[in-house]
């Protein structure tokens, strides 16, 4: 599209679940398919994989071991941070924040896109989680309804996972830009679940609520 509302997909961030990275291809594909449906004052933005070196090596984090999405200047950042399972990885977060060439350059594009809202695709809980920035929460529901996934939000989803998730792309755009954005956590890491979500991806393409 061309229009001057933009929304972005994300993918991929982290490389054992490829889930994401093959949603997003399968709605690039349809994208392309069918570009009259995209709404004139919207332009649709995807990034299928943000962590292309772990999605090679089949690892959560990436080629230098730091987790891309522990690695943004959220309020919650920190140089140590816990993994599913309850691991402490050391440094993980990265020395400082934005250190990692793939979280750099995801955060400067983020600012220069401005989207007016962001899609985030991880795995794994079958949940639609609102970063609660803007209409973040409204918008959850309404995927939610057209995808099956549970609608949670940030208030609702501390007691959900069991690790703390410092330093997030979707906190750093509550936290400083005010962006909103709907953390999809799939059912599965490897299953493509693009059918299940079509109905949800062209809803956020098309919407007029933000």
């Amino acid at each position: 599209g061309a229009g001057n509302s933009s929304v972005l997909f994300v993918g991929g961030m982290h490389g054992n679940e490829p889930g994401g990275q093959k949603i997003m291809t399968d709605w690039l594909a349809e994208l392309d398919a069918n570009p009259d449906k995209i709404p004139v004052n919207r332009s649709v933005v995807v990034i299928p994989s943000s962590n292309p070196d772990g999605l090679a090596r089949n690892q959560r984090v990436n080629a230098n071991g730091i987790d891309l999405n522990r690695n943004f200047p959220a309020n919650s950042w920190k140089a140590d941070v816990k993994e599913p399972g309850g691991a402490i990885l050391k440094n993980g977060g990265g020395a400082t924040s934005l250190d990692q060439p793939e979280s750099s350059a995801l955060a400067t594009y983020t600012q220069q896109l401005g989207p007016s809202m962001v899609m985030s695709y991880h795995c794994c809980g079958g949940v639609a989680v609102a970063n609660d920035a803007g209409n973040s929460r409204a918008t959850a529901d309404i995927y939610s309804a057209k995808t099956g996934y549970r609608s949670k939000n940030g208030e609702t989803i501390g007691n959900f996972f069991d690790y703390d998730t410092t330093g997030a792309y979707e906190d750093w755009l509550h936290d400083k830009l005010n962006t909103p954005l709907i953390l999809v956590e799939l059912w599965s890491n490897t299953t493509n679940e693009f059918n299940r979500s079509k109905n949800g991806l062209w809803y956020i393409a098309g919407a007029t609520n933000f």
